[in-house]
């Protein structure tokens, strides 16, 4: 169900459309991080369809946070926060987040969450669009790990002085 203040925040990111860095490589890298951040929506179970989606921020060459509007089979509609790039695509419900920096930040705190649980043989893992393998799960921390210490300084700038 989506809230007032969800839309709101909707409305006030960019289109998917709006999205242009400064050079045609950056922007094409973050329109195939939409396609797969598409993607991942569409494999999610009661999924009808995208009825809005919006550009948060993004870093060409690592990741992309997207807002979406979704339809589901039952009617009803959800709003979400779409993370894809290089490391594994992951979903997050806006009101997981109160921004896209937030929910950078809350999708590498999930990814930690999944390596360690992965890690641990753990039954119970948080959704992370990877295979639960220990091998995957070292890949995803040490991306998580340069993400934190690198990614999300350059992007708190990013999410300062614009979108991207």
């Amino acid at each position: 169900m989506t809230t007032q203040d969800e839309a709101d925040l909707l409305s006030r990111l960019p289109s998917t459309d709006e999205i242009a860095e400064h050079s045609l490589f950056e922007t094409m890298l973050l329109r195939d991080y939409l396609a797969a951040a598409r993607k991942v929506v569409c494999a999610t179970p009661g999924f009808a369809a995208i009825e809005q989606e919006r550009f948060g921020l993004g870093l060409a060459g690592v990741l992309a946070v997207f807002a979406m509007r979704v339809r589901l089979t039952s009617g009803a509609t959800e709003d979400l926060w779409v993370v894809a790039g290089d490391p594994p695509s992951a979903v997050l419900p806006l009101a997981a987040a109160p921004n896209p920096f937030a929910a950078a930040e809350a999708y590498v705190a999930l990814a930690e969450r999944w390596a360690g649980a992965v890690l641990a043989d753990e039954p119970e893992l948080p959704r992370l669009q990877a295979p639960a393998t220990p091998a995957h799960a070292r890949d995803v921390a040490a991306k998580m790990h340069t993400i934190r210490r690198i990614v999300l300084p350059a992007l708190t700038g990013i999410a300062e002085g614009g979108h991207g």
